[in-house]
């Protein structure tokens, strides 16, 4: 084995200790904004991955959805629930929950590594690279902003609904409940 091939070996194992602990701490953690933060970290890794399979466009919308909007609006939707007592808001995994989780992640992961494993007839082995000068960004850039501008647009519409959707649900007064009391304000209610 080469030195550039144990520097890829080890980067690879760090992002992929990186993303598995992050996915890990998303079912452990008591907490449901560090089990938030946690899905960031796993995020990352994602996108190091990506990054470290030069595939740069995928790396970049990886840290700028994921990371930079999807991790961020559900970090903003626990804060606007204010909670109390933050430190027991993930309490919806039982023992046998987790045995049940446990025994479906491994049956899927011998799954998907004998899929991984097998050659499919009419398949090759690997895909052929791309033509040598072909800026792979600048196609799918083009091609978002072309062909596919409508579910583009689409999509960026539906993300400011669900947004728009989790403040309104998080501010609403439920009925039978009263006002709630804003922060400062006791007993005005």
């Amino acid at each position: 084995m080469s030195t550039d091939q144990l520097g890829s070996l080890l980067v690879f194992a760090g992002l992929a200790f990186l993303v598995v602990g992050g996915g890990l701490g998303v079912v452990f953690f008591r907490n449901v904004f560090h089990a938030a933060v946690s899905m960031a970290f796993a995020f990352l890794g994602v996108a190091g991955i990506y990054f470290s399979l030069q595939a740069d466009f995928l790396g970049v919308i990886q840290v700028l959805i994921y990371i930079g909007a999807v991790a961020v609006i559900i970090a903003f939707a626990i804060m606007l629930t204010r909670r109390g007592d933050m430190a027991e808001t993930n309490r919806f995994v039982s023992p046998g929950q987790l045995a049940l989780g446990a025994l479906t992640a491994a049956g899927l992961w011998v799954a998907l590594l004998g899929l991984g494993l097998s050659q499919w007839p009419g398949q090759p082995a690997q895909a052929p690279p791309l033509p040598a000068g072909t800026d792979l960004t600048l196609s799918l850039g083009q091609l978002l902003l072309s062909q596919m501008a409508l579910p583009f647009e689409i999509a960026a519409v539906l993300l400011l609904v669900a947004l728009v959707g989790a403040v309104l649900i998080a501010r609403e007064d439920h009925p039978g409940q009263g006002r709630r009391e804003q922060p400062g304000e006791v007993g005005k209610s």
